[in-house]
């Protein structure tokens, strides 16, 4: 898994036939299933890169984050 500014180990190729890149995003609403999602798609073999939010702050807006994520996907062909 990919973190913007870090990068972390992805689980073994060889798990998966088909591995995707995903690029992954949410507010502070889906901060925990988005965590759950990413450790599911890592450990099935996924390249995903998490464009936020990091930890969790009532006050940040879905937009701070969608609209990143949603760029990396538009510029990743591969994603």
């Amino acid at each position: 898994m990919r973190k913007c500014g870090g990068v972390f180990a992805s689980a073994p190729r060889h798990m998966l036939k088909l591995r995707m890149r995903i690029h992954i995003g949410s507010d502070h609403a889906g901060l925990d299933f988005k965590n759950e999602l990413i450790t599911h798609l890592v450990v099935n073999g996924h390249d995903v890169t998490d464009h936020g939010p990091y930890e969790f702050d009532a006050l940040d807006d879905y937009p701070d984050f969608c609209i990143p994520c949603a760029e990396a996907v538009a510029k990743d062909a591969s994603s």
